[in-house]
């Protein structure tokens, strides 16, 4: 625990199961500081009224947000509107942030409505980023709603450290740590740096190599079947198994 040093301040996008509060728990314990979650569901809600827990937190519910409802604590706040130039800096993010909220549309809204949503939730967003000033923003994955890819275009723009998790197909034990989900450029650089090296089959971690000897042996048709039933059901045991890529996620952030 960082008790002489300032605490990293972190921002939780979409940590909705109970093993993602696992993982918030763990986050603490290095000594960082949970200031914003948005989130939702049963584990959610009874976190967000344990004031002992997170005396400081602000808990926003998913479905709140994506209406543009602030939660308790911003509901007062005089949000000043955007500028023309930040408007500028994200129009090619617009496009993709429109066409994400058609997505979860169901009630056939106005385009000016969505236009004035979009900006309601801009001016929001940009001004808790402003104010909060997290050290980094961790995604539980792809930010693919539309709140959650307005809140990493908006941590790019300001240069706030973004962290995104992404299980591996096929490996529900191993996660993907990246903070770039456009260029993967980190995963680029690593995958360039192992082009350069020797390596061979005996070079692979266990798991790996058994998974690659079982894909191209003879009977892979077998054992894609036991893989594919085991994708099919990723739910299960994730509790401790997301628990080891914690020093990933810890590392990044500090670094």
């Amino acid at each position: 625990m960082m008790s002489d040093e300032k605490k990293i301040k972190v921002m939780l996008v979409n940590f909705v199961t109970g093993e993602m509060s696992d993982v918030v728990f763990e986050l603490q314990k290095k000594g960082m500081e949970v200031i914003y979650w948005l989130g939702g569901k049963e584990r959610f809600h009874e976190l967000s009224v344990d004031k002992e827990g997170f005396p400081s937190t602000v808990f926003h519910h998913n479905l709140d947000a994506i209406q543009g409802i602030p939660p308790k604590e911003f509901q007062n706040v005089s949000i000043p509107p955007v500028h023309a130039q930040t408007n500028f800096q994200l129009s090619k993010q617009e496009l993709t942030l429109q066409y994400l909220m058609d997505r979860i549309d169901y009630t056939g809204l106005r385009f000016y409505h969505k236009k004035e949503l979009y900006h309601k939730c801009l001016s929001y967003w940009l001004y808790v980023l402003k104010e909060l000033k997290p050290d980094a923003i961790v995604f539980s994955d792809l930010p693919h709603l539309y709140i959650s890819f307005l809140i990493y275009s908006l941590a790019h723009l300001l240069g706030i450290k973004t962290l995104i998790c992404r299980r591996v197909k096929g490996f529900p034990e191993r996660v993907m740590v990246f903070n770039d989900f456009t260029k993967y450029s980190e995963l680029l650089s690593a995958y360039q740096l192992v082009e350069q090296e020797n390596l061979g089959i005996n070079d692979l971690s266990e798991d790996i190599k058994t998974y690659y000897q079982q894909q191209v042996s003879a009977r892979s048709g077998a054992v894609n079947e036991k893989y594919s039933k085991h994708i099919e059901s990723p739910d299960k045991g994730r509790g401790t198994k997301l628990l080891p890529p914690l020093k990933v996620v810890v590392y990044n952030i500090k670094k």
